[in-house]
């Protein structure tokens, strides 16, 4: 089922009832807005359930872990661990890790799905994908939930939307960072945050970045200023309409 704005529902109706070449025209262009509305509406969908769908393969994989070392085996899914495993005598634990197995392999073909459905819904030539470090799933995740980036004035305005900015306390004369504000979309937020996991290794701007930092900013912290970092290259791809420049 689709939503559909009742203001657009209303234009409709009141174009429909009055025919001339004017209205036709606008008729017309109301449709293709709808289409969009609609593609909009159904990507960023999408996007959700890729995002709880990753989060919880990541969820099952950590009771994979943690079975596995119960059963005397370390801290490793190999296909030799668990294949050694499966072949054991019928306990709880075994049972529970042919639950999760099998838990696994359906998220992972949903997942697979949800990517090729998103990859016919998302423009392919967007210059998007003209940043390294992001790549065609995360490039239409960030893509659909963005929508039209021209919203956003100015990179801050971008930023705080991802949930990047950063979140500050004063204190007297002091100014303390406390991370990040996490105020904005939080799907958006983990896209770029493993986006520029990759990013530090094949992005030239977000790499140099990464070794400045890297001494006073640590884990979690340091992936999260370069997905910072990452959102505001990002926004001024699309905002500009140019494509990635690593000289600029």
């Amino acid at each position: 089922m689709r939503i559909i704005n009742p203001l657009v529902l209303k234009k409709f109706k009141d174009i429909r009832g009055k025919k001339s070449d004017k209205n036709d025209k606008k008729l017309a262009e109301l449709v293709i807005s709808m289409g969009s509305e609609f593609t909009t509406s159904e990507a960023k969908e999408l996007t959700s359930q890729w995002d709880f769908i990753t989060r919880s393969i990541v969820r099952v994989k950590n009771r994979l872990r943690r079975d596995l070392i119960l059963l005397g085996y370390k801290d490793s899914l190999s296909k030799k661990n668990l294949n050694e495993v499966l072949r054991g005598e019928d306990n709880i634990v075994l049972s529970e890790v042919r639950f999760l197995l099998d838990e696994l392999e359906r998220l992972e073909v949903r997942k697979r799905e949800i990517e090729e459905e998103l990859e016919d819904l998302v423009p392919k030539d967007s210059l998007i994908f003209t940043i390294p470090g992001i790549g065609r799933t995360l490039g239409c995740i960030i893509l659909a939930r963005v929508g039209d980036v021209k919203r956003f004035g100015d990179k801050k305005r971008f930023v705080a939307y991802c949930g990047l900015d950063p979140l500050v306390e004063f204190s007297g004369k002091s100014v303390v960072s406390r991370g990040i504000s996490r105020r904005g979309d939080a799907v958006l937020r983990r896209a770029f945050y493993l986006a520029a996991l990759t990013a530090i290794k094949v992005n030239p701007i977000i790499k140099r970045f990464y070794e400045e930092h890297k001494g006073n900013l640590k884990g979690k912290k340091l992936i999260t200023a370069c997905a910072r970092k990452l959102a505001v290259i990002t926004w001024a791809v699309l905002y500009y309409n140019k494509p990635f420049d690593a000289s600029e």
